[in-house]
């Protein structure tokens, strides 16, 4: 029940933002707050990783990256589809640290001098959030799929094979 009330919370605030908006624009607005919550709990995975240790939060945060990239190419797309000004556009763009950020700081802060067990806790508790959403939306979006391709199964396996890789760089 929590968790739904948290999503209540969340899509409140999203409808808020889109009201504020002209019509066309509102599929833009929804999709950046989107990224912007995804990238609140990209920055809470980080910023329990570099409680626990910096080479884990500098993989976590490559594994992070690579995976962000294209949703905020996606969503500036959106916005310049919908005409929206080139100022305005940039601006959007470097509004997304601050989620990361703040998302960093809070559960590096909250977690730093924490015992070894509670900052492994919290790290495999936010690791699972983030698994768990990830692979109900891979599994919504496989079901869609008239057929597997080989080019989105090369794509899957080789972003695992890439985070394994950096992994290993980093021995972590």
């Amino acid at each position: 029940m929590a968790g739904g009330g948290f999503f209540l919370v969340i899509e409140g605030l999203i409808d808020r933002l889109v009201s504020g908006s002209s019509a066309p624009q509102s599929g833009a607005w929804v999709i950046y707050a989107a990224v912007t919550v995804d990238l609140f709990s990209d920055g809470l995975l980080t910023g329990t990783g570099s409680a626990i240790a910096f080479d884990l939060a500098l993989v976590l945060a490559i594994g992070q990256v690579t995976a962000d990239i294209p949703e905020g190419f996606a969503t500036v797309a959106n916005f310049k589809a919908k005409n929206t000004s080139r100022a305005r556009r940039l601006l959007i763009t470097a509004s997304f640290a601050v989620p990361v950020l703040a998302g960093a700081a809070l559960s590096y802060f909250l977690l730093r001098g924490q015992s070894e067990a509670l900052q492994l806790a919290a790290l495999a508790f936010t690791a699972g959030l983030l698994l768990t959403a990830a692979s109900e939306e891979i599994i919504v979006e496989a079901h869609e799929a008239a057929a597997d391709s080989r080019s989105a199964v090369l794509a899957i396996s080789g972003g695992f094979v890439l985070f394994a890789l950096v992994a290993s760089y980093f021995e972590v």
